[in-house]
């Protein structure tokens, strides 16, 4: 039987060899693979990785996101003891006509699969999803459930028979909140990153 690190060395490959989205190919440097240890404890979920993640060839799809998020939750920046592995739920930078832009739905359908793959693989004790489209995108393909994408993720924790799952507002999400609503949500979340030990 195939070890976790062996089928996440697979899933890579298969991510950096992959020609799903038409769109997305030409316009790529690299399709970005999540990245972090096999049996992590905590798997962060980004939307997509960044321009950074995707021209570095080290980094993994989120690294660059995880960093932005580093004052809200410090473990998940700092991963002292390997505990997180990152990754996106789509694995290429979206571009249209050289344009940065939101990945489309189709994109997220045709990238699942391997975080499906990285999830089933790693066996996380809780799932960060970052940004409203990424949360209401894998909280319906994993609990059935509709979350409407226009609002801020609720703060709470999910349970599954497999893993908790935590879904949090991007940092352009959060900025993008009235100066007393953002206080609060970030307050919250480092309160709620506290009791995770996050």
């Amino acid at each position: 039987m195939e070890d976790a690190a062996a089928k996440l060395a697979g899933l890579a490959a298969d991510v950096e060899s992959c020609t799903r989205c038409a769109e997305l190919v030409p316009g790529r440097i690299r399709a970005v693979a999540g990245r972090g240890r096999p049996h992590a404890h905590v798997l962060v979920v980004a939307p997509h990785p960044s321009e950074l993640d995707e021209a570095d060839e080290q980094a993994a799809a989120g690294a660059s996101l995880l960093t932005e998020m580093a004052g809200l939750a410090p473990r998940l920046a700092q991963d002292a003891d390997g505990s997180v592995y990152v990754t996106a739920l789509v694995k290429c930078v979206p571009r249209s006509g050289g344009r940065l832009r939101d990945p489309l739905g189709s994109e997220r359908d045709a990238c699942f699969a391997y975080l499906s793959a990285e999830i089933s693989t790693i066996t996380p004790h809780l799932l960060v999803l970052i940004g409203r489209e990424t949360s209401a995108f894998v909280l319906q393909r994993l609990f059935g459930r509709a979350v409407d994408s226009a609002l801020p993720p609720a703060l709470q924790v999910l349970e599954s028979p497999s893993f908790r799952v935590l879904a949090l507002a991007s940092p352009s999400e959060m900025a993008a909140m009235p100066d007393r609503e953002r206080e609060r949500y970030v307050e919250q979340v480092r309160a709620l990153a506290g009791r995770l030990g996050l």
